[in-house]
């Protein structure tokens, strides 16, 4: 209880704090220059200290990267001009050293023009695509190899975006006999990779159908189900851009006075969808399953904490994105494996994500995710954490793979994160796209080989008592909140 206070006070003396640092700015309203710093939280003090910070100066003056959380992992901040001095008395107050970076050298990936594909060209995995680009694509894909591909949508995007996957199968074997293996890519807007790395592997496991023993052997074994981009209308926000920028360095020499806004859009997050009430746009799609899902707001008035980067909207399922992903998994009972790509930190995830206790098939699912960071790095030699959320990240609410593992049944539900550790953080160089294509395809292929390995008839079991004792729990805890009222 004394620790507890102990933080009570600390907290409340840096919130004191920084109201006073925040009233500094106030009446600043127009954004000029920006400057880069870098911070490396290295305590969980470091940490505490920096939320406090992100939610005390707002976004339109200090922009986070990547939200504070993971001790010794870069922390990247964007400040104006009007903010720079203030923050940085700050963190020095703080005893929280930090560094200035060069924009041009963190960020020296290339993002070309965009152009259209047609079916004389081939595509080009050296560079980021828009979402246009990636389906048309595909569906040249689609053509090549009818029999094995097939592209449908399971529904639209808030904006009407429709999300379309890619079916990967043969007719080898009986579908009725084989596991399904969901894979999804760009829940995270500003997580570029991660969609890239999706169309590449599609790509992949097409072409070397017949060609290579072991995908052969997981096409004919399995059904791969992957959705390159499941936030497309975030994506397409965050690249906007840089539409018309053949590099990067170009749209930092073009764009030396970069608005507030334009920065906003190049690291958007979370969806674009509606929010009545408040002029936030947007939630987190990875905090709004409905599985432990909680609120963050603190102030339903004044909705303080709505627009914070990490916000989980106003209710579990509000997205329709998530909504559609959700269906298509409850639909589909034979998913044995769920697959959330994400970037950056070279992880292996798994549940549970909002408590550090351990899921009851802890062993299983830290033995096979121990195997993929072993087949990775036998490729290019990229070192993979693996562990649960906690142990890696932090505890969070309302993700993605608790609410596959605990709710949908799937066993083997893990969230990957992808290049780099922090060194050029969300825009990963172009050059990386297809390193970090081959590697993680030689990660999945660890995962395909168990699923069939296993005896696919017991695995459906086992997935059907895990629904079944989630719904138990629930009407348990339902009826024991009735019986308190009553007393």
């Amino acid at each position: 209880m004394k620790v507890y206070c102990q933080w009570v006070l600390y907290i409340t003396a840096m919130l004191v704090f920084l109201r006073g640092a925040r009233s500094k700015e106030e009446g600043v309203q127009t954004i000029s220059r920006h400057r880069f710093i870098r911070v490396v939280p290295s305590s969980v003090e470091h940490v505490i200290t920096l939320t406090t910070l992100e939610e005390a100066y707002g976004e339109n003056k200090v922009i986070f990267l990547r939200s504070a959380g993971i001790l010794d992992t870069p922390v990247d901040i964007v400040l104006n001009d009007h903010s720079f001095d203030s923050f940085t008395d700050d963190l020095k107050s703080a005893d929280i050293p930090y560094i200035v970076e060069n924009v041009e050298e963190t960020l020296i990936e290339k993002i070309r023009k965009r152009r259209d594909v047609s079916v004389e060209d081939e595509f080009d995995h050296t560079r980021y695509h828009f979402y246009n680009e990636m389906i048309d694509w595909l569906r040249i894909l689609e053509k090549r190899y009818e029999n094995i591909a097939s592209m449908f949508t399971i529904g639209r995007t808030f904006e009407g975006r429709d999300m379309y996957v890619m079916k990967i199968t043969s007719n080898v074997r009986d579908e009725n006999e084989k596991s399904g293996i969901w894979i999804e890519g760009g829940i995270h807007a500003r997580e570029k990779i991660s969609p890239a790395t999706m169309v590449f592997i599609i790509q992949q496991l097409l072409e070397e159908y017949g060609n290579d023993d072991v995908v052969t052997e997981l096409v004919d074994g399995l059904i791969w189900y992957i959705l390159p981009v499941v936030n497309i209308d975030g994506y397409e926000f965050s690249m906007k851009p840089l539409e018309n920028a053949t590099t990067i360095r170009q749209f930092f020499k073009t764009e030396a006075d970069v608005e507030s806004e334009v920065w906003k859009a190049l690291y958007w997050r979370k969806t674009r969808s509606v929010n009545e009430g408040t002029t936030c746009i947007g939630v987190d799609p990875n905090r709004n399953w409905d599985f432990k899902w909680e609120a963050l707001r603190v102030n339903k008035d004044t909705n303080k904490t709505f627009c914070l980067i990490s916000d989980p909207g106003l209710k579990p399922f509000s997205e329709v994105e998530i909504q559609n992903i959700a269906k298509f998994l409850m639909e589909h009972s034979y998913i044995d494996a769920y697959l959330s790509v994400h970037s950056y930190g070279q992880m292996i995830i798994f549940p549970w994500c909002w408590t550090k206790d351990n899921i009851s098939d802890y062993e299983d699912l830290q033995n096979l995710s121990d195997k993929v960071s072993k087949a990775i790095e036998s490729v290019n030699g990229t070192k993979y954490r693996s562990g649960p959320v906690p142990s890696l990240i932090s505890t969070v609410t309302g993700c993605s793979c608790d609410w596959t593992y605990a709710v949908a049944g799937i066993k083997y539900s893990y969230g990957i994160e992808l290049r780099d550790t922090g060194t050029y953080g969300f825009f990963l160089p172009e050059d990386q796209i297809e390193p970090t294509g081959i590697e993680t395809l030689e990660g999945f292929k660890e995962i395909g080989k168990h699923l069939i390995s296993l005896d696919h008839n017991e695995t459906k079991k086992d997935r059907n008592d895990a629904t079944s004792i989630n719904h138990s729990s629930s009407l348990l805890c339902c009826f024991v909140y009735l019986l308190l009222l009553c007393i």
